[in-house]
């Protein structure tokens, strides 16, 4: 229902975008792009859970998983990041926890960015148990992610 809510309130946020990069940046200038992005996130919301109803926000002084990595994919498409390599996860921490996170994907990888870690991994090394995500082509749709030797998968 949050993610109906956001679709809603926030107009073109989950409609599918293109790649508008600058098709001369390397693989290494995307990867410092989506650095520089996932620390600034971090740092720029205060985290705090949601009262009651979970809601999904951007631009929001303070928020949880989901607003971190909607805040993340937010920033990333307005520097031109095609959203078929930005997608939401919903994943279980170590600890059995239910938490979101930004996908992204940089050359053949996948990478979490994550608000609980300033360091970005591997999906399949961040420890999380993967349970949901976002199609890669529409991000209206969601899949169930089948597990897979503990980490599910992301194709």
């Amino acid at each position: 229902m949050a993610h109906i809510r956001f679709c809603m309130t926030y107009e073109g946020q989950c409609n599918a975008a293109p790649d508008r990069r600058n098709s001369s940046h390397s693989r290494q200038d995307h990867w410092a792009e989506a650095m520089r992005v996932n620390f600034a996130v971090n740092r720029a919301i205060r985290p705090e859970p949601d009262a009651g109803f979970d809601t999904w926000d951007i631009h929001m002084p303070k928020g949880d998983c989901e607003d971190y990595a909607l805040q993340k994919r937010a920033e990333l498409i307005a520097r031109g990041w095609p959203t078929d390599h930005l997608r939401l996860a919903i994943v279980r921490t170590k600890r059995g926890e239910p938490h979101a996170v930004l996908l992204v994907r940089i050359g053949t990888v996948d990478y979490a960015l994550d608000n609980l870690t300033p360091s970005v991994k591997p999906w399949d090394e961040t420890g999380h148990d993967y349970l949901i995500l976002q199609d890669r082509h529409d991000p209206k749709l969601w899949h169930d992610v089948s597990p897979r030797g503990g980490g599910g998968g992301t194709s």
